[in-house]
């Protein structure tokens, strides 16, 4: 019920919520929430133009709910009695029944908290009004709209309520948290006036265990909501809201949100507000709210630097002790998960997304505020991996202006300006992952504690289609950096067959590639073994990928392609240079006798092609062959073969 003006005053607010106008008071709800964002991003942003529009996703269904819970008019059992007549032309609906506006609130630019949220905390510091319980869930005012049959009026109420609390609880965030949230990295000075925050006692006491409440009739308790979007009622984005900026208050705040949410939720509360949208279940919206305000509330958390915050948010849960997942654990999972339904431009999803993967970055590897090992792995381990892979193909290629060094220094793509938000996503995931992948001082699955799953990350970037160069030399790097990659490459990497030429080509290289300059076979087999004795078993697998058989090498070099050919040759050469190297340094370092060298060579031969393919070489590719290249190749083959 706003003033003639059309703004809304401090004390037409709290007299409106003593009121028992329903629409009035959903009304004033919803104002006050708009005024107070609108009047915060204003002050913060030291700007003269108004800031608007950036809340419409949270009254996306308002209006449409309106038409259902206006309430209808009064049966006119008399008729009008001429003293209520309004002969005086007050203006108002009954003769003495004004209320009163109050003095609009002044915006001061650069000053927070200002403008109707500071007048209404001056006039009420207590807000007891807002924070009245018969405006709770399970408040009188619901009680008797529920008596009535107005549910969606009820819900509007709950839903206008819980925005405008977590509207006010922003005058207590810490103005460089609220600027940074609010003012987009901004470093404009903005003045704080420590307003009164003697309300947050009775919110922590009688309404914060009310919000948990919420979210765990409001998912079904954790089986998701029939009919609804995602699992999710009206009232579980709004609440999540309130969470979020009641953590961003304080360290202590942040202990009792994170302790609430694995106490007080029921299992799969978070789950179901995290996991993407499925194409199954028919919604008109493409968006899902109450998964953007849960990866917000990670994010928020994770910024408050505690270990006990950490602990709680990241572990994976173990359902013997009956601990729950955290909710980070969770976001990164769920959170990141790709939606069934084709078009994703869900704007505030993607910010919301790459905010919380840069504040993951920075906490594992700059300031190393989640010091737990086992607790670092359990929160990256295989499906966040799988799905930083899959976001990183959305990023720029790599290129010579853009290479793999600058983004394990995090300055890739600074300058340019990206086409959408997914781009911007792809960035931030790729500086993530790229760190996991080859970095053994930050990453926590090296050197040996999850080298299959990094292995498994590598060959799904190789499989892409924006593998290019630039990627293939950081792939190359990773393994330098950890030999023992090589290993679970050679495991579990897959050779196309040779009549599907150009992915054959690509993966022959690529393995000759590595073959070639990465790291020796006697580095990756002292990485291998440690102190151990060494088996012929052992050397094999730093030897060549041991998918590659004699069969696999013969119908290559039957192969009509002169391409195909040429890479199998040069495939052959490198790995029997690679053995010659390390008979060599094996003779040297380990004392390997003449039968082990000669049980190794055996071995090694049974991989090749057979012998009488080999030297049906020599007469298919002579001299006087048109195929040159082959024949060259072919005569350093068997130069090769008569050396070892």
């Amino acid at each position: 019920m706003a003033s003639s003006d059309g703004v809304l005053r401090a004390s037409e607010f709290a007299a409106t919520l003593n009121g028992d106008n329903h629409q009035a008071i959903l009304k004033v709800l919803r104002e006050f929430a708009r005024a107070v964002r609108r009047e915060r991003e204003i002050a913060l942003s030291l700007s003269d133009d108004s800031v608007g529009g950036s809340d419409d996703d949270d009254w996306s269904d308002d209006e449409m709910e309106d038409a259902c819970t206006d309430e209808p008019p009064a049966k006119k059992l008399k008729k009008s009695e001429e003293w209520k007549a309004d002969t005086a032309a007050y203006h108002v609906p009954f003769v003495g029944t004004a209320i009163a506006r109050g003095e609009r609130a002044e915006v001061v630019k650069g000053e927070w908290p200002t403008g109707l949220v500071k007048a209404y905390l001056e006039r009420s510091p207590l807000a007891l009004e807002l924070l009245n319980d018969d405006l709770a869930p399970d408040g009188q005012i619901h009680r008797g709209l529920l008596k009535k049959k107005k549910s969606k009026l009820s819900r509007a109420i709950s839903k206008a309520h819980q925005l405008a609390i977590a509207e006010l609880l922003t005058v207590a965030i810490p103005m460089p948290k609220l600027q940074e949230v609010d003012s987009d990295g901004t470093e404009d000075h903005i003045v704080g006036s420590n307003p009164s925050v003697s309300f947050l006692q009775g919110f922590t006491k009688r309404h914060l265990p009310q919000v948990f409440n919420v979210l765990n009739e409001e998912t079904e308790r954790g089986r998701g909501k029939p009919g609804t979007v995602g699992g999710c009622d009206l009232l579980v984005a709004p609440a999540l809201k309130v969470l979020k900026h009641y953590s961003m208050i304080s360290t202590s705040n942040a202990r009792l949100v994170a302790r609430y949410l694995d106490e007080s939720l029921l299992e799969g509360v978070l789950r179901v507000c995290l996991r993407p949208l499925q194409a199954n279940k028919e919604t008109k919206s493409i968006s899902k709210a109450p998964r953007t305000e849960a990866i917000l509330l990670a994010t928020s958390l994770l910024q408050a630097q505690d270990a006990a915050v950490n602990t709680y948010i990241c572990t994976g849960g173990n359902k013997e002790r009956k601990v729950k997942p955290g909710i980070l654990f969770l976001a990164l999972r769920e959170g990141l998960a790709v939606s069934s339904v084709v078009k994703t431009n869900d704007e505030k999803y993607m910010d919301a997304a790459i905010d919380m993967l840069e504040k993951v970055r920075v906490s594992l590897f700059s300031r190393a505020s989640v010091t737990n090992a086992r607790l670092r792995f359990n929160l990256m381990a295989r499906d966040p991996l799988q799905h930083l892979c899959r976001l990183s193909l959305h990023a720029p290629p790599l290129a010579k202006n853009s290479s793999f060094v600058q983004v394990l220094d995090a300055k890739d793509n600074e300058d340019d300006e990206l086409e959408s938000s997914l781009e911007d996503l792809g960035v931030e995931a790729r500086r993530l992952l790229f760190p996991l992948l080859s970095d053994s001082v930050v990453s926590p699955f090296l050197p040996n504690f999850g080298a299959d799953q990094i292995a498994r990350s590598m060959i799904r970037l190789l499989e892409s289609q924006k593998a290019g160069v630039e990627l293939r030399r950081f792939l190359l790097y990773c393994t330098k950096q950890n030999p023992t990659l090589i290993t679970e490459l050679f495991t579990m990497l897959a050779m196309p067959d040779a009549k599907n030429s150009f992915a054959f080509v690509s993966r022959a290289s690529f393995i000759t590639l590595l073959l070639s300059q990465g790291p020796s076979a006697r580095i990756c087999l002292s990485s291998k073994i440690g102190g151990r004795p060494i088996l012929v078993d052992d050397v094999l697998p730093v030897l060549f990928p041991m998918k590659l058989k004699g069969q696999f090498f013969a119908k290559s070099l039957n192969n009509g392609n002169h391409l195909v050919r040429l890479e199998c040759f040069k495939m052959i050469i490198v790995i029997l240079n690679r053995f010659q190297s390390l008979r060599e340094e094996g003779t040297t370092m380990y004392k390997w006798d003449k039968r082990f060298i000669e049980r190794l060579r055996e071995a090694t031969f049974q991989w090749l092609p057979d012998l009488q393919i080999l030297l049906s070489l020599r007469s298919r590719f002579d001299g006087i062959s048109s195929y040159k290249c082959g024949a060259i190749l072919s005569d350093h083959l068997f130069r090769i073969i008569e050396d070892t």
